[in-house]
């Protein structure tokens, strides 16, 4: 897996609930996730849909509620909180409860999945974090460089 690689190479960030890097020309490439608002069930559990697509995937998860709702997306890598992350085509990993489950995708459909070793999970949850903190560190700066044409509506300095 190239799991640690994917962390310079994100090229979108959002701290709302959708991101989706895109070509000049608008077109959608790469990663993209949504995350739904927080939904409670008739069983009084509330959980978040996640929506993901991208090289080979095309799912859609329930996730708690206590999961973040930040969204990294880029050509080459996903993270979604701090529990779902990819960066190879027709795989998606999962943390919960301190484990990875690897999901496997066919043409889109999810097809099965493994608890990854302990090893490489914990490379997937320091992926994971230095995402986060690299994300944060962006978000921080006002927006600082002109890669991504400007943020529209964040940010209130002149």
């Amino acid at each position: 897996m190239k799991l640690l690689a994917a962390v310079g190479l994100l090229v979108v960030v959002s701290f709302g609930s959708e991101a989706a890097p895109s070509d000049g020309d608008g077109s959608i490439t790469g990663y993209s996730a949504d995350v739904s608002e927080p939904q409670v069930d008739d069983n009084k559990k509330c959980h978040k849909t996640v929506t993901v697509s991208g090289p080979g995937i095309n799912d859609k998860l329930d996730e708690d509620c206590d999961m973040d709702s930040y969204v990294i997306a880029g050509s080459d890598s996903l993270v979604v909180g701090d529990r779902i992350y990819s960066d190879k085509a027709n795989q998606l990993v999962v943390v919960k409860d301190g484990k990875c489950e690897l999901r496997t995708y066919k043409d889109g459909a999810y097809q099965s999945s493994s608890e990854m070793s302990s090893e490489d999970c914990d490379k997937v949850k320091k992926a994971l974090s230095d995402a986060k903190s690299q994300a944060e560190g962006w978000s921080g700066q006002g927006g600082e460089g002109e890669q991504g044409g400007g943020e529209s509506g964040q940010g209130g300095s002149e």
